[in-house]
C-alpha cells in the first residue's frame, strides 16, 4: 500500500518528493479503534489507546482513529526508522463510522485502509476485498472437473 500526499504548487500533478508514504509488509496488519478519539491526542496517547486494546505499537501494525465528527482521521505505526502519524482530513463528506460496541479492534485490509483514507463510505459496511483463495480445495480439481 502506497499513500502518497497531494501534489504540492504544481498543477502538472507531480508529487512532491517529500511526500508521506505509507508501506505495508505481508505481515502487518491494520486495527482501527473502536470508539471516537480526540484528535488533539499525540502519538504517545494514541500508543497508550493500543496498548490497553492489547495489542503492541512496536510489532509495526498500523493503528487508526477517527475524530467524533468524522472529519478527520489519524494512522499511527512504528517503522525500522521511527514513529509515524499521518493526519488525514476530509473537507468535502466525512469518513466511514468504525465503531463497535463491543471494544474491540477492527480490522482492515490493505486495500480498506486505502479506501478510507480516500474517504469511501463502504469500509466497514461490507466486505471489499475478496476473501483468500483456498489452495487446498483448488488442488483438489482434476481435467475431468471442466468437462
Amino acid at each position: 500500500l502506497r499513500e502518497i500526499g497531494r501534489p504540492t504548487g504544481c498543477l502538472c500533478g507531480c508529487v512532491d518528493q517529500g511526500a508521506v508514504v505509507i508501506e505495508l509488509g505481508s505481515r502487518e496488519r491494520v486495527f482501527a479503534h473502536p470508539a471516537p478519539v480526540d484528535m488533539r491526542k499525540g502519538f504517545n496517547t494514541l500508543a497508550g489507546l493500543v496498548t490497553m486494546s492489547g495489542h503492541d505499537v512496536a510489532v509495526g501494525d498500523k493503528f487508526l482513529f477517527v475524530s467524533k465528527d468524522r472529519k478527520r482521521a489519524k494512522c499511527i505505526w512504528l517503522d525500522h526508522v521511527c514513529a509515524r502519524m499521518l493526519v488525514n482530513r476530509i473537507d468535502a463528506g466525512c469518513f466511514a463510522p468504525l465503531w463497535r460496541d463491543d471494544g474491540k479492534p477492527i480490522e482492515l485490509t490493505r486495500s480498506e485502509l486505502r479506501r478510507f483514507l480516500d474517504g469511501s463510505k463502504l469500509v466497514g459496511k461490507m466486505a471489499l476485498t475478496p476473501p483468500p483463495l483456498d489452495r487446498a480445495a483448488q488442488s483438489k480439481l482434476t481435467r475431468d472437473s471442466f468437462r
